[in-house]
């Protein structure tokens, strides 16, 4: 789910307006976490990932309220900005000391993935690389991953739809676009299993990277 949106928000943004792209990666999104969410739930800790969750929740109205009230040119190089952020901690591996105290860690680090989330569908990066730092087994981190964004689009496809976000627009082209998006998101999947995952990793990283610069570019 998280990829998903990471190569998604900023190339969307290149060809729609943000206010209509992140609301239509959003509903995407629901489904593609839920299937993870299916394959993965046996992995899923739901009392340990609630602390994360609840700051999520919270943060996703601070980033609905950012795409509501900031220019387009802004929003665009928030997107691109994030995208590249994202591409370069992956890329990298960044990391840092391992927190001993999780459910107040997971506080801040829910509180900016979930305005990164409602902002740009793009919050997925704070949540992997805390995830990453405390060496959750890779089951759970799935689960979790899978779990909590699902939490976050419950909530806010209504609070986009609230703010007057969810137009008759946005619900036409995200049909219109589903069998692209279907298409993508399977072709995806068959290369996993036909290339090397590290190469594809960095190729994927690198696209997400370039795709990011142009969306910056592109609200200058």
């Amino acid at each position: 789910g998280f990829g998903f949106s990471l190569f998604s928000a900023p190339l969307l943004s290149l060809l729609l307006p943000p206010r209509q792209a992140v609301p239509m990666l959003c509903l995407y999104s629901v489904f593609i976490n839920l299937a993870v969410l299916i394959h993965a739930r046996a992995s899923l800790r739901v009392r340990w990932v609630l602390p994360l969750a609840a700051s999520g929740l919270a943060g996703v109205f601070v980033g609905v309220r950012l795409l509501l009230v900031a220019e387009r040119g802004t929003l665009e190089m928030i997107i691109g900005a994030f995208a590249v952020i994202g591409a370069l901690v992956y890329l990298t591996g960044a990391g840092f000391r391992r927190a001993a105290r999780e459910s107040l860690t997971m506080i801040p680090v829910g509180l900016l993935s979930g305005a990164m989330s409602g902002a740009t569908t793009m919050g997925g990066a704070p949540v992997v690389l805390f995830l990453s730092n405390q060496r959750v087994e890779v089951g759970q981190f799935r689960a979790t991953l899978a779990f909590y964004f699902l939490v976050l689009n419950g909530v806010g496809i209504p609070a986009y739809a609230v703010s007057g976000l969810m137009t008759a627009e946005v619900w036409r082209r995200s049909l219109l676009l589903s069998p692209g998006i279907a298409l993508g998101v399977l072709t995806g999947f068959w290369l996993t299993t036909k290339i090397r995952p590290e190469p594809f990793r960095r190729i994927a990283l690198i696209l997400v990277l370039l795709l990011g610069l142009l969306a910056i570019a592109k609200g200058t």
